[in-house]
């Protein structure tokens, strides 16, 4: 079991604190060898990384249609979300159909093989600001034992501005699965700088190993080690491992217990929880709201920053509705509820190198939003989801030049500027 990091284990040399009644400054100088080896480093996941275990090599070795795949995406962190109540999927289904798509694969692709993904974090302000920061991964479809949903979890900080490691998932998800975008998520909590609102607090990159198959295998009956951490990380990067993550007996500042606090909120006696909120500093302080279900809490405490949420209001067939602008993704969509079936255009499907299996229609329909008081046609794929209507990029490209603000979203149509009030929820 390895120890969690200390002020000496990540060899800061020196460190001045002075504070009067109108400021408050700290200083502090770190080993300018250890920044140097540090700041060259960048991604470098290889199928031999991840895949040395024997029994896992040799078990895809055997296969004879598994393709693999190497995919990288970067999000950029807001500093309201410092506090651990948000999260971003790892795992992305409408990437992961692309994908399939392009495998002219015999039998149909069924399963995908989480293999690895390599997590590499940059802070983006300067060096040697003391920051710890705490990262854990996730299978959030297990809602009960909320407990085992955890696969992973390191503590490390950022003032050498950045680092990285490895975690081995090494479970297979079906590509069907309604939930895949929650079998692989991502959730954080830092401390020891405070940002201006609307600044960005660091990036995280993600590079992921996964095996599209045609067949299920359980694979490695041995336990295998889930974080791998290389040189020079392993000084400033320790991973949180106690007792298959029960955290217990967890020694950590109160403020950093984003696991604990993940556990322990779903096993209170009052069936309380914290509100979701980063402004909150203080558990004691914060407002409580009940719950009733461990699915209903994790819908309550957790805000998904990719897909950006904001919403404004608007009219379609003189109702009012609020609608979701989605930076997240790229097509717009309306609930089937909402259209009548004459408006529906069916398109079936051609020349698609999708699996029969996963083959399915489109159907669409064009409409006319009020927004802002403006009529605009729009043009919509019917889906089945929690949100009446949502627009994506495809949309705010039509609306070019386009602003989202904090208060208000502007537009350009039809050589009009147009300022919609944002809704808050």
């Amino acid at each position: 079991m390895k120890k969690i990091m200390t002020e000496k284990d990540i060899q800061i040399i020196q460190q001045e604190e002075h504070q009067d009644e109108q400021s408050s400054e700290q200083k502090i100088i770190f080993d300018a060898n250890i920044f140097e080896q540090i700041k060259g480093k960048e991604l470098d996941l290889s199928i031999d990384k991840i895949l040395e275990v024997p029994t896992i090599k040799n078990w895809f070795k055997r296969q004879k249609e598994e393709y693999y795949v190497v995919s990288q995406r970067e999000h950029i962190i807001d500093c309201k979300y410092i506090k651990g109540k948000a999260q971003i999927p790892i795992l992305n289904k409408r990437l992961l159909n692309k994908e399939i798509q392009d495998i002219k694969a015999k039998n149909p692709i069924k399963y995908v093989h989480l293999g690895g993904t390599e997590i590499l974090i940059k802070a983006c302000f300067r060096e040697g600001i003391d920051t710890p920061i705490e990262i854990y991964l996730a299978d959030d479809r297990i809602v009960q034992p909320i407990e085992k949903s955890i696969i992973s979890a390191v503590r490390g900080n950022l003032i050498y501005q950045k680092f990285k490691f490895i975690v081995s998932a090494n479970y297979s998800v079906a590509v069907d699965d309604k939930n895949i975008d929650k079998s692989l998520v991502l959730y954080w909590k830092m401390s020891g700088i405070e940002l201006a609102p609307g600044s960005k607090i660091f990036t995280a990159r993600c590079k992921n190993l996964y095996v599209l198959t045609t067949k299920h295998k359980i694979t490695a009956k041995n336990k295998i080690n889930k974080i791998k951490i290389e040189n020079p990380f392993e000084r400033i990067v320790s991973v949180i491992d106690n007792n298959d993550y029960s955290y217990t007996e967890i020694d950590m500042d109160e403020d950093l217990e984003i696991v604990k606090e993940r556990l322990s909120t779903s096993k209170r006696i009052n069936n309380e929880m914290p509100e979701t909120s980063s402004r909150s500093t203080s558990r004691s302080t914060s407002k409580r709201i009940n719950y009733t279900t461990p699915q209903k809490l994790i819908e309550q405490k957790i805000e998904e920053i990719n897909p950006h949420h904001y919403y404004i209001t608007g009219i379609m067939d003189q109702r009012k509705y609020l609608i979701l602008i989605n930076t997240g993704q790229e097509e717009n969509y309306v609930i089937r509820e909402l259209i009548p079936e004459q408006e529906i255009v069916t398109i079936e499907q051609q020349n698609s190198e999708l699996p029969k299996a996963l083959r399915k229609n489109e159907e669409t329909t064009e409409k006319e939003l009020i927004i802002g008081g403006i009529p605009i046609l729009i043009n919509f794929k019917i889906y089945q989801g929690d949100k009446n209507i949502t627009l994506g990029i495809k949309w705010l490209e039509k609306v070019k030049p386009y602003k989202l603000e904090d208060r208000q979203l502007t537009i350009s149509y039809e050589n009009k500027k147009i300022i919609i009030k944002r809704t808050l929820i």
